[in-house]
């Protein structure tokens, strides 16, 4: 009876051990994962094997920074020293599972610049597969790639007139074409060609000028979602403009560009909060915002 006590025993123990090391596994696995965190976006090179150091400048210089590397000592210490990540044969294996697009460079999207959180990674499909100067992946990381990739400001120029800087901050070239919306319309609708770390100035009317913010909606003709299997829609967020006196007669006022820093002290009589909305402290600061009820005025025909 005993001996049957001590094997019910050992049974329940393991087990507990298997399921408590299972439920360490997962929650250090979650912790990993980009979509709770910070994230770095890193290129991957997962189709070849470096044989000689002249191949890791040559890569480093066209940004990729974790690559495969032969069984090398002397060439492994170099690709190190360089800050390369060293990818494993596991964490290969994982993405040839998940792999779509042949020959291609990878855009990881990880938790931290390790072999260890790419692979993490790569077995949630937190990653884009770029070829030829094309990305494929999931619409999620694909937005994700444009939000970290195009910086927007605005300007309003004149009387329902909205200037749109945008700017390409990655090497990869982007190719935008404009769908045609009711709200904002740009002047010209023909494709915006972005090259890396290039920039591009277009016009557009507000049909509104009450709304605090716009989706201009582009087609990105070199981004596709490999669940529909056509270009990316992305709706780039351009800040609207609001100009309106509340019952309380505090002035409230959404400007253009939205500041990106706020600088504020004990003397003053005005403040800007997160709506980039101007509250009025006392009657004495109407003088201090004459000029830019004056800029509005002249900007945009608006009355207070």
């Amino acid at each position: 009876m005993k001996q049957v006590k001590d094997r019910y025993f050992y049974k329940i123990w393991a087990l507990y051990i298997f399921l408590f090391s299972f439920g360490i596994h997962l929650n250090a696995k979650g912790r990993y994962l980009p979509e709770w965190k910070e994230y770095v976006v890193m290129q991957a090179d997962m189709s070849s094997t470096i044989t000689q150091v002249e191949t890791l400048q040559s890569y480093l210089e066209q940004g990729i920074e974790a690559v495969m590397v032969k069984d090398d000592a002397i060439l492994r210490k170099q690709a190190t020293e360089k800050g390369m990540v060293i990818l494993s044969q596991k964490t290969l294996e994982i993405y040839q599972q998940r792999q779509k697009v042949k020959g291609a460079d990878v855009i990881i999207f990880a938790r931290l610049k390790s072999d260890t959180y790419i692979r993490y990674a790569l077995e949630e499909n937190c990653f884009l597969e770029l070829l030829d100067c094309n990305i494929y992946g999931s619409s999620r990381w694909l937005n994700k790639y444009l939000e970290d990739t195009l910086e927007i400001t605005t300007q309003l120029v004149a009387a329902n007139k909205l200037r749109i800087d945008i700017r390409n901050l990655a090497d990869i070239p982007l190719i935008l074409k404009p769908i045609p919306q009711t709200s904002i319309c740009l002047n010209e609708l023909e494709p915006i060609e972005l090259q890396g770390s290039a920039r591009k100035v277009i016009f557009a009317s507000l049909s509104d000028m009450t709304l605090s913010s716009y989706d201009l909606n582009v087609e990105v003709v070199n981004l596709f979602s490999t669940e529909t299997n056509m270009p990316y829609i992305y709706n780039i967020p351009v800040k609207g403009m609001l100009f309106s006196k509340s019952e309380s007669g505090v002035l409230n006022c959404a400007i253009i560009p939205q500041p990106k820093t706020i600088r504020s002290n004990t003397h003053s009589k005005f403040v800007i909060n997160e709506q980039t909305c101007i509250q009025v402290a006392t009657n004495k600061a109407k003088t201090e915002i004459h000029f830019l009820t004056d800029r509005l005025k002249q900007a945009a025909s608006l009355t207070p």
